[in-house]
This record gives C-alpha cells, structure tokens and sequence, in this order.
C-alpha cells in the first residue's frame, strides 16, 4: 500500500515494538518524518537511526514513560522549544493494561490507566493541534483496543479504555472545521510481545498451559490467526493520507472477526 505522506511529521508513540513500531516504519516507507515517543532511550535511538538509513527521512525522538503526564508535558516543552516543528500526524498508541478483575482493582490502578491512555493523549493533543490549526490539515488516530466494543474476562482495567473512544468522538466534533480527522484503530488479537505478556498471565491464572490458552484464543478468531502489526499500521496509513480526508470520529475493528458485536 502507497500512499505520499512526504513533507509531513508524525508523532509516533510507543514506536520501539509491536504496532507502535509497524507503524513508524511504514509511515517511513512512504516519505513520512517522523518524532518517536517512548521510554526507552537506548531502543529509540536505534530505531531513529535505522528509520534515517533506511528510508532517508527525518527521525528524533523524546523519551517519556506515560506513566507520569508530567514528565512527558515536561519533556515535550523543552523538545518543541528548541525546535520549530510542524505536527501534521498524531499516533496515539500506549500499551494496555495489566490483566486484572474488576472487584479487585484499586482506584490507583484506575487513575494510572486514566492517566497513561487519556490524560497523555491529550497533553500530545494540545501541542499538536496548535499547529495543525494554523495548517487546516491534521490526523489524530489512537490505537486503543476491540474491549471496546465487548469486555473480555479477566481485562477489567482494559475496559476503563472505552473513554478513549468518547473522548476522541467529542475531539472529532470540535477540530473538524479545521480540516483536522480524528479516529480510533481498534485491533483485535496481534502477534506483539504485549499480548504475549497478557496471555501468559491470563493461562496462569486458569491453571493451563500458555501453548494450550494461546490456541484456544487462535481458535476463537474466526480467521483463525492473529493479526500482524503490519495490517494494523496499514489502517493507520490509510487513515493519515488525504484519501481518508471525509473519515472522521470513527473506530475501525481490525479484529478477524474476532469481536463479538455488530456495532
């Protein structure tokens, strides 16, 4: 898939593994410059380094954990005050939460999902949408997750990401006469090194093998796989390129069939 993203700048979160990186690296496959976000500074600046051989575009990158809203406000005014940035693609993408049961999760876990998957997108919001205004063009997409759409057992925090999808259809209203696109990618089981971590403990807790759960899972897919990063950033793709200019307050399942919900 081509599409021509040259002379923009992306922001990209969580852009060191999984979908975060499919993402930057197919953005810079299409001409795309690119800002990577995430905690590690040592596995940003590797992949900065590879995306400017390989693809012969601009690539920094800010380090931040978004489990702290004001370290990343903080790292994010001194990075935009030295530089003068035109933000044209927002990727909001921050991986999910841990398993857990709802009558047993603490109000503290609840505000750090708030605060690493709501607060955090709308810190980086706010610093883009100041020049996207001034530019009558600019793309939001946030990768949030299909529990959406249907709660899944044993993901009680995940389920607290559904506000995610409300905040960014109020966004859509609000910056459409800007010429500005807001939406939402919701994927479905992916082969990332994060749903590994999720499906060991989900099979640890029902007493069964992770070999035994990962299948069962497969399984349940009606297309039987999982998705590969590369299809989701694919959704992403499309969705920053001009053609997808009249797509705006959506939420696109990448799922396999896997969702159980017409919606």
């Amino acid at each position: 898939m081509k599409v021509n993203l040259k002379n923009r700048t992306a922001i990209v979160c969580g852009s060191t593994q999984g979908i975060g990186k499919a993402i930057a690296e197919k953005f810079a496959e299409n001409g795309c410059n690119l800002i990577l976000i995430s905690r590690n500074k040592v596995k940003l600046k590797s992949m900065a380094n590879k995306i400017r051989i390989k693809y012969k575009v601009k690539c920094d990158y800010i380090t931040a954990d978004f489990e702290n809203s004001k370290i990343l406000q903080k790292e994010l005014n001194i990075y935009f005050k030295k530089k003068d940035l035109q933000i044209d693609i927002l990727i909001n993408n921050v991986r999910g939460p841990e398993p857990s049961i709802v009558t047993e999760i603490t109000p503290e876990q609840i505000f750090k999902v708030i605060e690493r998957h709501l607060i955090c997108s709308q810190i980086l919001v706010k610093f883009c949408l100041v020049q996207m205004i001034k530019k009558k063009f600019g793309r939001v997409i946030n990768i949030v997750d299909t529990i959406y759409h249907s709660p899944y057992q044993g993901l009680g925090l995940s389920s607290i990401r559904a506000s995610e999808v409300s905040w960014s259809k109020a966004l859509s209203f609000e910056v459409a006469k800007f010429g500005i696109t807001v939406n939402n990618i919701l994927p479905g089981p992916t082969e990332t090194q994060g749903l590994k971590n999720i499906l060991k403990i989900l099979a640890k807790q029902k007493e069964i093998s992770f070999k035994k759960f990962h299948n069962e899972v497969i399984d349940s897919v009606p297309l039987k796989r999982f998705a590969s990063p590369d299809e989701i950033a694919y959704a992403a793709l499309y969705l920053a390129s001009n053609e997808a200019s009249y797509v705006t307050g959506s939420s696109i399942t990448i799922d396999g069939g896997f969702t159980p919900s017409v919606k």
